[in-house]
């Protein structure tokens, strides 16, 4: 499971920029600037999530080319053992859908490690969000083993973030286009960003208050 290795690994590597410090060190972010300081956190952590993703398929195609020859073409090998989505290799060339699926794990970093970096400010616990972003993973994993029909398995992390689970222009999957997926991720994005601005603003009241 993708999401179950690269995910959780992702937050791990990515400990120094946690929001998981004693009090006395939030005190010293001035009044009025902790809005900045998490779009900071949002840009730095937007970044890691690139590289790391970028590092992983790099050192993946580096270690594959010792064994397999480069090709810009699907192999009879992939297509007798299914290792991708028939339809996205009808569809797509290999190079093609790497980008696609790195888009996907980029996204998919962001969008999580938000939703571990907005828990662990709000709780003031770095293990806090680490242990809640696990058991939603986990509960997505369920929700795939268990064969959670169409639509509700969609509103799960695995169709969003594997390349595996999607349409590809069929119409009969009950899987999500790569667009929907990145739709999807955006609103993930966009929701966390603007939640974490409104609590950084309401701490920056109450520092206030405190000090009037």
């Amino acid at each position: 499971m993708t999401i179950f290795f690269i995910v959780p690994l992702f937050i791990y590597v990515i400990g120094d920029i946690s929001l998981d410090r004693p009090l006395g060190d939030m005190l010293k972010i001035r009044v009025g600037s902790r809005n900045r300081w998490w779009v900071g956190k949002c840009a730095a952590l937007s970044l890691f999530a690139f590289i790391y993703i970028l590092i992983l398929c790099l050192s993946t195609i580096l270690i594959s080319l010792i064994i397999y020859p480069w090709d810009t073409q699907w192999s009879d090998s992939d297509l007798i053992n299914n290792l991708i989505n028939s339809n996205a290799m009808l569809h797509y060339s290999p190079i093609q859908i790497l980008l696609q699926a790195m888009l996907l794990l980029v996204w998919g970093c962001v969008g999580l490690g938000l939703f571990n970096m907005l828990i662990s400010f709000v709780s003031g616990r770095e293990i806090i969000g680490y242990i809640v972003l696990l058991c939603i993973i986990f509960i997505s994993i369920a929700a795939y083993t268990i064969g959670l029909k169409s639509p509700y398995i969609n509103f799960s992390l695995n169709p969003h973030i594997d390349i595996n689970l999607h349409s590809f222009g069929n119409l009969k999957s009950k899987w999500p286009s790569f667009f929907e997926s990145i739709i999807y991720w955006w609103v993930w994005i966009v929701f966390f960003i603007i939640f974490g601005l409104w609590v950084s603003g309401k701490r920056d009241l109450l520092t206030r208050m405190d000090q009037s």
